[in-house]
């Protein structure tokens, strides 16, 4: 498989002002080398944490987008990604999320997903939770595991429900 790249996600020109990089060239049958060589060289400070040690530097990024925002992740999701208008109390709704290191698969956190057992202890015993109004709280261990249980889904991760 090719390695993950937050910098083409939905996300990143949100937080980096910078343009997205569309994937239709190996989309559309180009090499996936040449589109990882010309479009992924590059590194963008606002998905590392520094305190992730070797292993978050290895991966490139250390923060994870909202699957909910995500058209690679969340089908019903425009290939544009979410409209910031559109999103129902954007207070509540995660952006980023501050991910273990040893659970990320790709560049797009799923609640319930391969984060489900992670340990999310890196400053202080919290992580850091970035919010879709522009906020950012730390978050404790328990309180990630809990917001990914099925009942907190809506309140935490859809974008699109109260």
């Amino acid at each position: 498989g090719y390695g993950f790249h937050a910098e083409g996600g939905s996300v990143f020109s949100y937080v980096t002002s910078q343009p997205r990089v569309e994937r239709a060239v190996y989309m559309r049958g180009g090499s996936p080398a040449a589109y990882e060589a010309a479009n992924t060289n590059k590194t963008f400070q606002v998905y590392r944490c520094p305190s992730t040690g070797p292993m978050g530097a290895a991966l490139r990024v250390n923060f994870s987008m909202n699957a909910f925002i995500d058209p690679l992740s969340h089908p019903p999701v425009a290939p544009r990604g979410v409209l910031h208008s559109s999103i129902v109390n954007p207070v509540q709704k995660l952006l980023l999320i501050n991910e273990d290191p040893k659970t990320m698969r790709n560049a797009s956190f799923y609640p319930q997903g391969t984060a489900a057992g992670g340990k999310f202890v890196v400053h202080n015993g919290r992580v850091n939770m970035s919010y879709c109004d522009g906020h950012i709280e730390p978050m404790k261990d328990k309180m990630v595991l809990d917001i990914q249980m099925a009942k907190n889904v809506d309140r935490y991760f859809d974008t699109g429900k109260w």
